[in-house]
């Protein structure tokens, strides 16, 4: 009985998160063999593209934090500066 809920679960997921349309160049595709080969461009370009150390968001670009200030924030509390911190 879990086995069939289960299955029945993962096709409904299978066909909820399919992705039959896209937008290629300005034009809405439906077309299997072209959104596969658009997908593989997609990810092949973005796994060549040289990694960010910074998080960007909407054109804001953050700092990474130093590994003095990481020690610091990793490092294990003592009681008394939770204590002192509550």
């Amino acid at each position: 009985m879990n086995t069939s809920y289960f299955h029945k679960l993962l096709k409904w997921r299978r066909v909820n998160n399919a992705i039959n349309i896209v937008k290629i160049g300005g034009d809405w595709c439906e077309e299997p063999t072209r959104i596969q080969e658009e997908k593989k461009i997609f990810f092949t370009n973005r796994l060549r593209q040289e990694p960010t150390l910074g998080i960007k968001m909407d054109d804001v670009e953050f700092s990474s934090l130093t590994q003095e200030v990481n020690l610091m924030l990793t490092e294990k509390s003592i009681k008394i500066e939770i204590r002192k911190a509550v």
